[in-house]
């Protein structure tokens, strides 16, 4: 997420200051200052909304190409152009000075957070070490911390998995250690080739994952425990919500759950799934994929990872019109669950509402972090799209 949707999210630049000086007394026992200010002339760290990266004003440029270009790639190739001059630009002057959005200042600050370069996330912030070839994941107070840990946990257990390796996580497990890779998310190549190699190359470590949690119990009873996670987290945002949006809500859920109810006696197969599985989280590099940000990691149906990359349910607009397709279309929704090597076939009236089911919670889940002020900015726009899907009208 960029800097400049968590401004209008979050209190960005307060909640940078108690994300970063949190870690680093943890880590080094920091006991400085750190301040906002544009107008700061010396030493000190330059943020482009743009670019997604906060990095130290002495650093040489070029080592800012590995991290800012993703942003290089657009299909129109006159935009290609326009995006690339600015890459470039915008990190030397005389244009730096109007694509700063703002300047940050570490007091006492540790020689080796000099060469650190900042990339602010949804749930934490990461820094990536470019002298030593390392990155620093740090929690950010009022999320929620299992985000985190769960992140790094993840590949620890599954070191097998094609993920930056773990190196040390905190006993806090706050903040953690991990391999620096590099890589162009699948959103950003321009040969679909290369996209259908890498995705292969995922889909082998997603297998295998699966096989390996696969776990069968009765609809009826993963119905319950999905239930119970929904209202524990809708209870505590509720207080913070429109009664209209309140009763929308309570409606889809119920839809969901009714849709699901006559087929209470089946079995559902669950496997850990990556929760987030989507284009910019998985990254290319030279006939490699990296799978990234296990932060939304759990038990779900097995076919959870597989439709949402399927459905592009990440980006809410068009949802509807992507789900009524699938489900009119039984040989493709084949085809996209059929990824996930699930074991035997389900009907498609018990595999889509599930799904929508799950990602609410998931959806509810990153809402309730407690610096996210105005929930139902975040809520309202999603949820009015799931509404128009016409199953569930």
């Amino acid at each position: 997420m960029r800097i400049q949707l968590l401004r209008q999210r979050e209190d960005f630049e307060q909640g940078f200051i108690l994300a970063l000086s949190g870690f680093l007394r943890d880590y080094v026992g920091w006991t400085g200052k750190m301040s906002w200010d544009k107008n700061t002339i010396g030493s000190a760290f330059i943020a482009n909304d743009y670019l997604n990266v906060i990095y130290p004003d002495n650093l040489p440029r070029k080592l800012l190409l590995s991290l800012t270009c993703e942003f290089a790639y657009n299909p129109k190739w006159y935009r290609r152009k326009l995006q690339q001059t600015y890459i470039y630009g915008a990190v030397r002057q005389p244009f730096e000075n109007f694509a700063t959005s703002g300047r940050f200042v570490i007091g006492s600050c540790p020689s080796e957070v000099r060469n650190w370069v900042f990339i602010p996330g949804n749930h934490s912030h990461r820094a990536v070490d470019v002298a030593n070839e390392r990155c620093f994941v740090f929690y950010k107070p009022g999320f929620n911390p299992l985000f985190t840990s769960t992140d790094a946990e993840i590949r620890q257990n599954n070191p097998w998995l094609p993920s930056p390796a773990v190196l040390e996580l905190s006993p806090s497990k706050s903040w953690y250690i991990e391999q620096r890779i590099r890589g162009l998310p699948l959103n950003r190549l321009g040969a679909q080739h290369t996209v259908d190699d890498a995705l292969a190359f995922a889909h082998k470590a997603m297998v295998r994952l699966y096989h390996e949690s696969s776990s069968f119990c009765l609809l009826s009873d993963y119905l319950v425990v999905v239930d119970q996670a929904i209202k524990v987290v809708f209870n505590a945002i509720e207080p913070s919500l429109s009664k209209d949006l309140i009763i929308r809500f309570s409606d889809y859920i119920k839809n969901l759950q009714s849709a699901l109810s006559v087929y209470a006696d089946h079995k559902v197969e669950l496997a850990l799934t990556h929760g987030d599985f989507q284009p910019a989280n998985l990254l290319y590099d030279h006939g490699k994929c990296w799978i990234i940000d296990w932060e939304y990691a759990d038990k779900r149906c097995r076919a959870y990872d597989a439709l949402c990359y399927g459905l592009m349910s990440r980006f809410s607009t068009g949802i509807a019109q992507r789900y009524d397709h699938l489900l009119h279309n039984p040989e493709l929704l084949k085809a996209v669950v059929g990824w996930s090597g699930i074991g035997f076939v389900y009907s498609h009236k018990l595999l889509l509402p599930l799904f929508l089911l799950e990602e609410c919670l998931v959806k509810l889940k990153e809402v309730a972090a407690e610096s996210i002020t105005d929930k139902e900015v975040s809520l309202r726009p999603w949820l009015s799209e799931f509404l128009l899907i016409r199953q569930f009208a």
